[in-house]
């Protein structure tokens, strides 16, 4: 992705320019289809120059650097050449000129011109409706995710109590809690009653064996204890 596909648009990233691929969404794709007018489906690697961007469309990210806003549409057709960055050149082992500005004033200077561009966006009764547009498909997209995860859990709920369907009150909650923290458990009856039977069939190995696989059961000495009693 180091040129850029807009017609008659010859802008390359080896010469300064940033490259912006065309949108995924099918409704902001098309505005850049349309704005830009181009003649083919765009690619992943379909790109427009920086030069296309009007400065509305850009802000300042947290760290000062210049961004693209998730609502922008290219206008400028053919490109401009005041968008384009200067490439600076860096010499190995040369210090850095040191900045007059102290970081609280480069930080008040980087925030002064975000809200330019904010207060410029914000003119625009368009653009305004645009990010609420977008904002309103996020929401929405958030809002279906998080129904098909609740739909899938209680599936998965749904499930998991008709295979637990078998197992005892009791039983259960030592799948819950863990072996390890149901030293004092108090086993039913028809818990105990279950042990001994599986006990007889599978005979003392088999039931060893069961234990030690986490099969919620009593262990060996609380069946002789309640057999016992």
């Amino acid at each position: 992705m180091t040129g850029c596909s807009a017609p008659k648009c010859k802008n390359r990233s080896e010469e300064g320019y940033t490259m912006y691929r065309y949108p995924s969404e099918a409704k902001r794709q098309k505005l850049w289809v349309t704005s830009s007018k181009l003649k083919r489906k765009p690619s992943l690697n379909t790109a427009l120059c920086s030069g296309h961007f009007d400065d509305s469309c850009f802000y300042i990210s947290e760290k000062g650097k210049e961004r693209l806003r998730k609502d922008a549409v290219p206008t400028i057709f053919p490109a401009s050449k005041r968008s384009r960055p200067k490439i600076k050149v860096v010499y190995l082992n040369k210090p850095a000129p040191p900045s007059s500005l102290t970081p609280t004033e480069k930080r008040n200077k980087i925030l002064a011109k975000q809200r330019r561009i904010d207060e410029k966006a914000e003119a625009d009764p368009q653009v305004r409706i645009s990010q609420l547009e977008q904002e309103v498909e996020e929401l929405k997209t958030c809002l279906r995710n998080a129904d098909k995860k609740l739909l899938a859990s209680e599936r998965r709920s749904v499930q998991c109590s008709k295979m637990l369907k078998f197992l005892n009150d009791d039983q259960r909650q030592v799948l819950l809690r863990g072996p390890e923290n149901c030293q004092d458990m108090k086993w039913s009856t028809e818990t105990i009653d279950k042990a001994v039977k599986l006990r007889l069939s599978c005979g003392a190995e088999g039931y060893d064996n069961l234990l030690k696989t986490g099969y919620p059961l009593p262990i060996v000495m609380t069946l002789q204890q309640k057999t016992e009693a």
